[in-house]
């Protein structure tokens, strides 16, 4: 027979434990679908929110080893309890699953359907092989997004034009809302994007972006808490969009069977027709009565883009960063901009473009994203560095690693640059002699196509003297980088 679960029968019997009875360990490291809720932000704090779609996810937690007073004792089993958790209504217990055995590793979630922007809590307690059960583990929360159907994106539209990877829309808020939100979210399928709203940076723990998918047949969404950042008034969301995965030059789309293919690492074929830099997205604020109220998404009326100052990037050659053009953005991000240029008058901002009648946008599922972010690990710093000719350097860090180099801006002449190439060794024998000439210090035949350059374009303003520049739509593998034209 199925055993009973009491959770007051349990409590009574933890709470009458004697003091010389050390209690057993509670579960750590709960999971939800393997991801582990406390590598996203806290609640109330900005930054990615673990959002999962998965109609029935996966529950998994480890269980410490207890004392040395406690040896001996054996896993029995486990039960599951999750409950919801949404302003305006008590937390409810929507399913407390039966005893598990002691070798099953992950508990699949099996109560009624899971609801869109609904917020899931869940906890474990574990029983020993003698019946005596361990306290709660903490809570481990997550929110169901919303999904791949037109109800929790609706009325949002794909987005983009690949002329246009500066993107903005402006919103307004009005303090009855605002007073009344409880949590606010960006929802949004970008690719590589740098998110900013009313000038802060959102995504800025997240590098690159969303992971690699089939796009005809799947789109990852990223989901972020922002309610510090909203106010009454006037409010700015903006985009810096990347190729990213969608880079058709490195990863061509072909025609198979004479329907469009897509997402090829082959070089050869026709390209198919799709946007590279499309986007979309939806911002909601969960009032307190429980109920979410859609404050923007993406339509062609309400959003504006131009040509940023990232010029060129790709995955795997590097980027161009021309800083005449940021400095002619100056305030984009913020509201009240003028978007006006001094010298003609007249807007270089155009409408971005509906492109949902692009094959791909109609059988594309969106997914909330089911692995963890990108993220910086180590900042480190060069082990050495050598001056090899004029305005000439070669800096080596110490080790293999993948990443970009991080740059204080120097004083330089206007429309000046400055290269960075990446390698993973220097010249050597049998393949050339060190230092015989100028194309002679790192050995890039290894890389093949891939150039893994990023040059630098400076305006000559003197504000832009030790400013920070760092790529961000791509990355490298090296040990030493090759700066030419260094204005020392």
């Amino acid at each position: 027979a199925e055993a009973t679960f009491n959770l007051d029968a349990i409590w009574e019997q933890f709470e009458a434990n004697s003091p010389q009875k050390e209690a057993l360990p509670a579960a750590t490291d709960l999971r939800i679908n393997y991801l582990s809720p406390s590598r996203y932000a806290e609640e109330g704090k900005t930054g990615l929110v673990l959002a999962l779609d998965a109609p029935q996810p996966l529950f998994s937690w480890h269980i410490p080893p207890p004392s040395r007073a406690r040896r001996g004792v054996r896993v029995n089993g486990a039960k599951v309890v999750v409950v919801s958790d949404m302003p305006g209504t008590k937390s409810q217990t929507v399913w407390a699953g039966n005893l598990t055995k002691s070798e099953d590793l992950f508990i699949q979630y099996g109560g009624p359907p899971l609801e869109i922007g609904t917020r899931y809590c869940f906890k474990v307690w574990w029983q020993s092989s003698s019946g005596e059960w361990s306290p709660p583990s903490d809570d481990a929360c997550y929110e169901f997004g919303l999904g791949s159907g037109k109800d929790g994106w609706h009325p949002s539209l794909w987005l983009g034009d690949d002329g246009m990877n500066v993107v903005r829309s402006s919103f307004a808020v009005s303090k009855e809302i605002l007073s009344k939100a409880k949590r606010a979210r960006v929802y949004i399928s970008a690719g590589f994007a740098q998110i900013h709203l009313n000038g802060e940076h959102i995504s800025q723990k997240e590098i690159l972006g969303v992971g690699m998918t089939r796009y005809d047949k799947r789109v990852y969404y990223v989901a972020y808490e922002v309610l510090p950042l909203l106010k009454s008034g006037e409010n700015v969301i903006g985009l810096e969009l990347g190729q990213g995965w969608r880079d058709q030059y490195q990863f061509k789309p072909l025609w198979v069977d004479g329907e469009e293919g897509y997402m090829s690492s082959e070089r050869e074929g026709r390209r198919a027709a799709f946007t590279v830099r499309a986007f979309r997205a939806v911002i909601k604020v969960l009032m307190d009565d429980g109920h979410w109220h859609t404050l923007s998404y993406t339509n062609p009326k309400e959003w504006l883009g131009t040509k940023g100052p990232v010029v060129n990037d790709t995955v795997f050659d590097g980027e161009t960063y021309d800083s005449r053009i940021n400095d002619s953005l100056a305030g984009w991000r913020l509201p009240n901009y003028n978007d006006d240029e001094e010298e003609t008058g007249k807007s270089r901002w155009k409408i971005v473009p509906d492109i949902s009648y692009q094959n791909w946008s109609k059988t594309a599922k969106l997914q909330a994203q089911p692995i963890y972010p990108m993220r910086v690990q180590e900042i480190r710093k060069p082990v050495e560095v050598t001056v090899v000719g004029k305005n000439h350097l070669i800096i080596d860090f110490g080790a293999n690693l993948v990443g970009v180099c991080r740059f204080l801006v120097p004083k330089g002449a206007r429309g000046s640059n400055f290269t960075v190439r990446h390698a993973e060794v220097k010249v050597h024998e049998p393949f050339g002699v060190y230092g015989s000439d100028d194309d002679s210090y790192l050995y890039y035949w290894t890389l093949r196509d891939a150039k893994q350059t990023d040059t630098y374009i400076f305006s000559g303003r003197k504000e832009e003297l030790g400013t920070v520049w760092k790529p961000k739509f791509t990355y490298h593998g090296f040990r030493y980088i090759e700066i030419t034209n260094w204005p020392c």
